[in-house]
């Protein structure tokens, strides 16, 4: 995804970027997180910011409730999202909502490696075999 955004108005944060969520007045550290434009920083901090249009949280059996649940209701009340995409780690399958106006989302869930997932907010596309190219699962599924 990275390489595909080269050249556009979208720049690719990892999880080192603090994302702050005032209506909650929260921290997060999303695992990947995009931002169209310049990035709006909370109270001038350099580590923290408002404005992703796109985050990526990789699910753990410890997480994926609050990400499925809390954490996805905190993050709606961020203008700027459009996107939200929930990786599991432990099987290949992955939920990718996306917003269809001020309260409503849609959401597909993928989970065959030869899908690809086309991004609403960027023009970049994301292959399921790609993001699962160095995983090996467990046969007890």
């Amino acid at each position: 995804m990275i390489g595909q955004l080269d050249q556009t108005q979208f720049e690719v944060f990892n999880s080192d970027l603090r994302l702050w969520i005032p209506t909650y007045q929260r921290g997060t550290y999303p695992d990947v997180m995009v931002i169209a434009g310049q990035p709006q920083r909370h109270d001038d901090r350099d580590d923290e910011v408002l404005n992703p249009c796109f985050l990526v949280e990789v699910l753990s059996p410890s997480t994926e409730l609050f990400d499925r649940a809390d954490k996805f209701r905190f993050y709606r009340s961020i203008p700027e999202l459009a996107e939200y995409l929930l990786v599991r780690q432990d099987e290949p399958f992955i939920t990718h909502f996306w917003k269809l106006d001020d309260s409503n989302w849609q959401f597909c869930d993928y989970s065959d490696r030869t899908q690809t997932i086309a991004l609403k907010t960027s023009p970049a596309t994301l292959p399921i075999a790609q993001i699962y190219r160095r995983v090996v699962f467990s046969e007890s599924k």
